[in-house]
């Protein structure tokens, strides 16, 4: 029996064997360089995220600086403020104590002299 390409069966079944061969050799060839990619994006993924987590430990530990900067400026400002408060309250403490004393004076002055009516 002849196939309608001019083949008898043996030789049409010897030609399929030898293309599903290849096929075979081709499917394996294939499943390599996908396992292949496979490992290079894993590879290339792992990279990515050292890289990564590297950026963030560089960028976390910036702000950490800029974070102990800005707070230790602020600590010196309230010192500076604080310094200034204390003044202020001083001399109002002062001020008080001279009007305490003024006004004592005022009131002696008043029990020693006549009244007037």
């Amino acid at each position: 029996m002849q196939t309608s390409a001019g083949m008898s069966g043996p030789e049409f079944d010897a030609r399929f064997e030898r293309l599903e061969v290849l096929i075979r050799a081709e499917s394996a060839d294939t499943r390599g360089m996908v396992a292949a990619l496979r490992a290079l994006l894993d590879e290339r993924t792992a990279e990515l995220h050292r890289l990564i987590d590297q950026k963030i430990g560089q960028e976390a530990a910036e702000t950490r600086e800029y974070v102990d900067l800005r707070a230790q400026e602020t600590r010196t400002h309230i010192d500076v403020v604080a310094g200034g408060l204390r003044d202020d309250i001083r001399k109002i403490a002062e001020g008080h104590g001279t009007l305490r004393r003024d006004l004592d004076e005022l009131k002696a002055g008043q029990r020693r002299s006549p009244r007037r009516r």
